[in-house]
């Protein structure tokens, strides 16, 4: 007999914060195998043509995982982990290899490796765009006078850490204190001076081009910008992340173009072999993907937190994104400022671009981030000096996501033996609502925007 999950969602009753996914045992006898669904094709563009992920039954030997993949017609091409493979077949002949793989009674799920994509709008800007302004062109250098006491209230440059009150967590003792955070992403600038020391190099991993570099270097800026957001040190120039003495685990699953839930697979399965306590995904896919979620599961199961980016398509559709819309994982929509007069005290409302449905859990600033980017991405050349760093503003919920792993690594410094669950209510229950939003959640904001301060001692 072979079984099949079926996942369902049912809408949130009063109380819940998001879609509750159920997985649901179905047995079928083997003269009902006319009854399985018929394997079909996300739309073109979604995947990646000739690409298979395959997922067995626990105790498949390796032998008959590539047996199993052979007799469909698939080329075995990398194990992403112990359960799950990557496997190849020639484009046009994937729906066919499917269905055989389908019939197997040791596959779990078989489906197209799907297409992902950084939750950034547009690209990088050098400013000015809030309260101090930095001087121009593309790196940033200038001076925040002891962020730790920020004159007026604010950070220059930095409304984000400012409007969910960081600073004031700080001074209760709150900064991140070790807390490892696996940012799956670009990479990062592994020398870059707000980062250097924030980051664990002996835990990172490189999914995207693993022939090519050792270590994940980011090409790009994307995940340099989001490790900064979360963990960029207190220091005497440059940025400061929301959780400052945080640790980030750079893992590299995308470039300029995006990425693979082939990739993004391997980088979570690695994460388990990490220190990690919370998992940031500023990535996505508009396509679900069963073998993705149950190696989320596997996170939530081993008490990782995971949080990830709601999307960027409001005006394009609004549709889901996933990660972000599994049940369990942390989802992060964005927010802008409307009102910028006093420094202190900074009014915000939803970001046109973001995306709003139940499964949004919190809300986090995400329009006109300041952070780091990789120094040899500044005006083209590399820094001239081994303490300059490069910085420029980005907007996305990529960069609201960041801002919350940010505070729950705030959250586990104050509480270091909670467990992921008990982060995430925290996150939940201690979120405040911007002016703007309606009282309790609401598709746009989940339980409000999330505040440090609150989070760290409530």
């Amino acid at each position: 007999m072979k079984k099949h999950r079926v996942r369902i969602t049912q809408t949130p009753g009063p109380g819940y914060g998001r879609l509750v996914g159920v997985a649901l045992i179905a047995t079928f006898l083997p003269g009902c195998l006319s009854l399985l669904p018929t394997a079909a094709l996300p739309p073109a563009g979604t995947y990646v043509p000739g690409q298979l992920l395959v997922e067995f039954a626990a105790g498949t030997s390796l032998a008959r995982m590539r047996q199993e993949q052979q007799s469909a017609g698939a080329t075995p091409a990398k194990q992403l982990a112990s359960d799950i493979w990557s496997a190849s077949v020639s484009s046009g002949a994937e729906t066919r290899a499917l269905q055989s793989l389908d019939r197997d009674h040791d596959v779990l799920h078989a489906e197209p490796a799907l297409t992902i994509h950084d939750d950034m709008v547009g690209g990088f800007t050098p400013g000015p765009v809030y309260g101090t302004a930095p001087s121009p062109g593309y790196r940033v250098q200038y001076t925040i006078p002891n962020p730790l006491y920020p004159p007026s209230g604010g950070l220059p440059g930095q409304w984000g850490v400012t409007q969910v009150e960081a600073p004031q967590a700080w001074d209760q003792g709150a900064l991140g204190n070790g807390v490892e955070v696996a940012v799956v992403d670009t990479g990062a600038d592994v020398g870059h001076p707000d980062l250097v020391n924030n980051l664990d190099l002996k835990n990172a991993a490189n999914y995207y081009d693993p022939d090519k570099n050792t270590l994940p270097i980011d090409d790009f800026g994307h995940g340099t910008h989001v490790a900064g957001i979360i963990a960029a040190q207190l220091g005497t120039f440059g940025t400061v992340g929301v959780a400052p003495q945080a640790h980030v685990i750079p893992i590299r699953v995308m470039g300029v173009e995006g990425g693979t839930t082939a990739n993004v697979i391997a980088g979570l399965d690695h994460v388990l072999q990490t220190p990690a306590r919370i998992v940031n995904l500023s990535l996505g896919s508009t396509e679900p993907s069963a073998v993705e979620q149950d190696e989320i599961d596997k996170l939530e199961q081993a008490g990782i937190l995971v949080v990830a980016a709601a999307g960027n398509e409001a005006l394009d559709g609004n549709p889901l994104e996933y990660p972000a819309s599994y049940p369990g994982v942390v989802s992060v929509a964005a927010t802008r400022i409307v009102d910028s007069s006093n420094g202190s005290n900074i009014q915000t409302e939803h970001a046109d671009f973001s995306n709003f449905n139940p499964f949004v859990s919190v809300a986090a600033p995400g329009v006109d981030i300041l952070s780091t980017v990789p120094r040899q991405l500044a005006n083209g050349a590399a820094a001239s000096t081994p303490d300059e760093g490069a910085y420029a503003y980005a907007s996305g919920t990529s960069m609201a996501t960041p801002m919350v792993s940010g505070v729950a690594a705030l959250i586990l410094s104050a509480h270091p033996t909670w467990s992921a669950a008990q982060v995430k209510a925290q996150l939940l229950a201690t979120a405040g609502e911007p002016p703007t939003a309606n009282t309790g959640f609401n598709s746009f904001f989940g339980y409000g925007v999330v505040n440090a301060l609150a989070a760290v001692t409530r």
